[in-house]
């Protein structure tokens, strides 16, 4: 006759209890792990989609100021009415200052959030350019000295310029030849 230790079946079914267990915790805590990175992926990409839309909404308009489809005075400064359809859910900023080039104007444009909870919360994306100065009083215009003295910095302005590190004027200099 065959005899059943009770205490080894226990001990059986207790460590296949506990291996199942653990099992579940492993698949669950994995199962976390992936949901999260795919939500943070999710929301990186609505991020980039937002940010191409608003680059693609500034180099639009300021191609419209360029080829004259738009008149210039709307760039005098403010917020922008009249925003082409893919893009009504922004807030399009527009202003003009003098630059030191004769007959041309330094043009900034601005994208904001439409339901931007402040009114000096950041630009999602604002593009600088120079344009032809049509139809606007250049005198009117705010002077300024450099780039830096506008009100908002433009991206990576605190990069050296080509005549203060040497430059490619030193590849071509005399001594190097």
């Amino acid at each position: 006759m065959i005899r059943v230790d009770r205490a080894s079946t226990r001990r059986r079914a207790g460590g296949i209890l506990l291996e199942t267990m653990l099992a579940l915790a492993v698949f669950v805590a994995t199962g976390s792990l992936v949901l999260g990175v795919m939500t943070d992926c999710t929301r990186a990409i609505a991020r980039a989609e937002r940010l191409a839309s608003a680059v693609d909404c500034a180099r639009s308009l300021m191609a419209e100021f360029e080829a004259g489809l738009r008149p210039m005075g709307d760039l005098a400064g403010g917020e922008l009415e009249e925003v082409p359809p893919p893009w009504e859910v922004f807030r399009v900023e527009a202003r003009t200052r003098r630059s030191d080039f004769e007959g041309l104007v330094l043009a900034e444009i601005g994208v904001f959030e439409r339901d931007a909870a402040t009114a000096d919360a950041p630009a999602i994306f604002s593009l600088r350019q120079l344009l032809p100065a049509r139809g606007v009083d250049v005198e009117a215009l705010d002077d300024f000295d450099s780039f830096e003295d506008l009100a908002r910095p433009i991206p990576g302005s605190d990069r050296p310029s080509l005549e203060d590190d040497g430059g490619l004027g030193s590849l071509f200099s005399e001594e190097a030849r």
